[in-house]
């Protein structure tokens, strides 16, 4: 995002005619705006819940090693009308089993990203 005192714009220029070929300024910031992507694919996971808003439905969970989705920390948004004390209870676990969605960011110069976890369903 561009932000008046930090950096106004970016230019590309082409060296032999000096002329500009690619110029991303204040008036074109938002065109490149990635949009998220819900995977078709459910996953079965083993994972630490080791932080949940009982408010939101939302925490935070760290994917054990070894599975589909690479290990590491993700936030969590639980789906549907399910009972928050199992996700209270499971923060009591180090290892627990998910059944989870995947949100993910396509990149322009990298692979997908993975932005949250949505929840489906949660056991030990």
């Amino acid at each position: 995002m561009i932000e008046k005192g930090r950096l106004e714009s970016v230019t590309a220029v082409d060296v032999k005619s000096k002329s500009k070929i690619i110029e991303l300024n204040k008036s074109t910031d938002g065109q490149f705006k990635l949009s998220n992507i819900l995977s078709d694919t459910t996953y079965e996971i083993d994972a630490d819940i080791f932080s949940f808003n009982k408010y939101t439905n939302k925490g935070k969970l760290k994917v054990l090693f070894g599975q589909d989705i690479p290990d590491g920390e993700y936030g969590f948004e639980v789906l549907g009308d399910q009972k928050m004390n199992d996700y209270i209870s499971s923060m009591e676990k180090n290892r627990i089993k998910a059944t989870v969605n995947v949100v993910s960011k396509d990149g322009l110069l990298v692979t997908q990203s993975i932005i949250k976890l949505l929840i489906l369903k949660v056991g030990f």
